[in-house]
């Protein structure tokens, strides 16, 4: 008679579980190419975060110098990759992407064990987290999404490996890999920089050169850029957009109504009539030529408003003024209609918690769909995310749907993504934060984890706040994108209530 716990004792170590996980992910990605999946490079040419393709195979060095709208790793790296492969660079991305891909399944799969003392729910985690629908979309999609979260999920390996080793070059690569983050996407800024070194100054305060040693060459690399975009741009910043960013989010529920009166009582300028900054036309702002150097209008990737192809130039230097603009607007709002935020933030606090894959869905059940791969694996993303994350057939049809339309004045794709969010992401979301909160406070909690997860815990509990803060406060229609990029992080924490609490016992591995 087939024995399964005699079995499940023979492949529980690592060397047949991780060989397993990686079995099923190889064979996961060839089906996925076999129904017809392919590498969506769109966004290469669509996406208002990439620099003109053009520029980037023509002039990169000069018009990477001068980005100001992004941090410089991810235009960077997709322009010396169109210089290395002009023809092939799509395979390339494709073949890039699914590695990372493999990285972020043996490296989650490794946090967890430590974490957690278990193999098995290591194992089943991770697996579990690889085939969802939203890591293969993600992961066949040329975007920095996926891109940033596998960084971040090598930032926690080595952090988690350098407090359980006190190896100088995983404190090194840890510090490296996290500046290296700062200059790929905005949310992580200098100040999350910061407050990751300091909280390994406080927990080795007697190691704190080697702390300091490892800390200060990778925050040059952060303030050389800031200082750069300052001494151009005048803005101390990896990014020109957060004003955006902010005005997105407030104007994200507000009636026409509403709109009229802000404007007609002088509280906010005429810019509070485009719900979306983006698409505000840049000759309404008081662009000043007189602001920036005449040196800057000679090169293309500031001083030009379209890029070769007709598309927007988004990194044109009259953003940086639009940006400065409806800053202004979201800080007068807040000031004298405070409650107007609050209801945005409440909007986007709901998508947040929807699956990632929305994100490719045909917005409100119709036909259109961001990535054509998303038809292929319909049938596996309503199946994962009703099962997994406890997302409901149906929010309440287009009655609903209308009625929130009508309501808030949200165009319907966007009210549908406030009809999407997961029952059970939610519920892993606040258990597992809460958890980790309750660990950290714990009594004694660094002798019964052990100094290296407890301040892994830590870590963890500092990103999941700080990113959902940022991605429910500062964005607004596609907040699931942002908890995209912490949903590993949530997943190492869930693991370590399930043992604690269900499982109890707890092995040295």
């Amino acid at each position: 008679m087939f024995n399964f716990g005699s079995l499940i004792k023979k492949i529980d170590r690592d060397d047949y579980l991780v060989l397993i996980l990686v079995t099923f992910f190889l064979i996961s990605r060839l089906l996925m190419f076999a129904v017809g999946m392919n590498f969506n490079m769109n966004y290469l040419v669509t996406a208002w975060q990439n620099v003109d393709v053009w520029l980037l195979k023509n002039d990169l060095l000069r018009s990477i110098w001068y980005l100001h709208s992004q941090p410089p790793i991810f235009n960077l790296f997709t322009g010396v990759i169109l210089k290395l492969f002009p023809v092939n660079f799509s395979i390339f991305f494709q073949l890039f992407f699914h590695f990372l891909g493999l990285v972020l399944s043996l490296c989650l799969y490794y946090i967890i064990k430590n974490t957690s003392s278990n193999r098995l729910l290591s194992f089943l985690i991770s697996l579990l987290f690889i085939l969802g629908p939203s890591v293969i979309l993600f992961e066949s999609f040329f975007f920095y999404d996926f891109f940033v979260l596998v960084v971040l999920v090598v930032i926690t390996f080595f952090f988690q490996k350098f407090t359980q080793t006190n190896k100088f070059y995983y404190l090194w690569a840890f510090f490296l890999s996290a500046a290296f983050l700062v200059l790929t996407r905005r949310i992580f800024h200098l100040v999350w920089f910061l407050i990751m070194g300091l909280i390994l100054l406080y927990f080795y305060r007697t190691d704190w050169k080697r702390i300091l040693l490892a800390f200060f060459i990778p925050l040059l690399f952060i303030v050389f850029w800031y200082g750069k975009n300052f001494y151009y741009f005048g803005n101390f910043d990896a990014s020109s957009w957060s004003g955006m960013g902010f005005f997105k989010t407030i104007n994200f529920t507000l009636t026409n109504e509403e709109r009229e009166d802000l404007f007609n009582k002088g509280i906010v300028s005429s810019n509070i009539f485009y719900g979306d900054p983006y698409i505000i036309p840049i000759n309404t702002t008081t662009v000043s030529a007189a602001t920036f150097s005449n040196k800057i209008f000679s090169v293309p990737v500031v001083g030009e408003y379209n890029k070769k192809d007709g598309r927007i130039n988004y990194n044109y230097y009259g953003y940086i003024n639009l940006s400065r603009e409806v800053m202004d607007d979201f800080i007068s709002i807040l000031k004298n209609r405070p409650l107007v935020y609050i209801k945005a933030i409440i909007a986007t606090g709901i998508i947040y918690f929807a699956p990632a894959s929305n994100y490719f869905a045909p917005s409100g059940g119709g036909d259109g769909s961001v990535d054509p791969n998303y038809a292929l694996i319909r049938r596996w993303d309503v199946f994962y995310n009703k099962i997994i994350y406890g997302q409901p057939l149906s929010w309440g049809g287009e009655r609903l749907q209308n009625y929130i339309s009508d309501i808030l004045n949200i165009r319907k794709t966007q009210a549908w993504r406030l009809l999407s969010p997961g029952i059970f992401i939610v519920v892993v979301y606040l258990v597992s934060f809460i958890y980790g909160l309750k660990v950290i406070f714990q009594k004694n909690a660094i002798f019964v984890y052990g100094r290296d997860v407890y301040i892994t815990i830590i870590f963890l509990v500092l990103n999941i706040f700080y990113v959902s803060a940022v991605g429910i406060l500062a964005e607004a229609g596609e907040n699931q994108r942002h908890r995209f990029m912490i949903e590993a992080l949530v997943w190492v924490l869930f693991a370590l209530f399930i043992q604690d609490t269900f499982l109890k016992k707890r092995v040295k591995l």
